[in-house]
């Protein structure tokens, strides 16, 4: 499962984003080279490590290794990932407990997937499908972060000072405009999801032709 921390759980329409800026930014997104590149596998099984790095060499992911709950929640690597593969039981804390826990360090969206240490092929199968939907989240992340404040969106994704929001009156009304535009993107990308996979493919395909 994806988390993505919502801003409210009463969020209001606060503004129709003109048509035009909508398909610019779902452009940007399907566009936008793989963002999430690297992974955390915690488990204490050495072996189940080796097996998953060898079996989804094709993802194009760097993983770091925990060997425990704990170890993660000290690692460096924790706020520099946000997908979590987690290999076998975890004796410290449930699965719901470090997701809290990860949410509560992790602003961005982030997914934690679960898996048996004798893992199958199917198993390999959902963790792409995981994979790709958390890359299109952090795509869609990135573009509306660049859109709604960074000064140099204009040139890098082509947007006009006519089509930017600048100023907001209070940070709660940012996060409620930020989430009302993850909507309308979410929902244009699910109309066609074709072109976001098939850009999604071929990123792997490069990045394993570049390594």
């Amino acid at each position: 499962m994806i988390t993505y921390s919502p801003p409210s759980k009463h969020t209001e329409k606060l503004r129709t984003f003109d048509d035009q800026v909508l398909e610019n930014l779902t452009k940007s997104i399907i566009n936008e080279s793989q963002v999430l590149k690297s992974a955390s596998i915690i488990s204490p099984s050495s072996s189940f490590c080796d097996r998953w790095t060898k079996k989804t060499e094709m993802s194009g992911l760097a993983y770091h290794r925990s060997e425990s709950c704990h170890n993660l929640l000290r690692s460096p690597q924790l706020l520099s990932n946000h997908l979590f593969i987690i290999g076998g039981e975890l004796p410290e804390c449930s699965v719901d407990m470090l997701q809290q826990l990860i949410g509560n360090r992790l602003a961005a969206p982030f997914s934690l997937f679960n898996v048996q240490l004798d893992f199958r092929d199917i198993d390999i199968d959902r963790f792409n499908s995981v994979k790709v939907d958390l890359d299109l989240m952090m795509r869609i992340n990135k573009i509306t972060n660049a859109y709604l404040g960074d000064e140099t969106s204009d040139i890098t994704y082509d947007f006009t000072s006519s089509n930017r929001v600048h100023t907001f009156e209070h940070h709660t009304r940012k996060l409620k405009i930020k989430k009302d535009l993850i909507d309308n993107l979410k929902d244009r990308l699910s109309i066609s999801p074709e072109d976001f996979l098939e850009s999604a493919i071929q990123e792997i395909k490069t990045t394993k032709r570049g390594t």
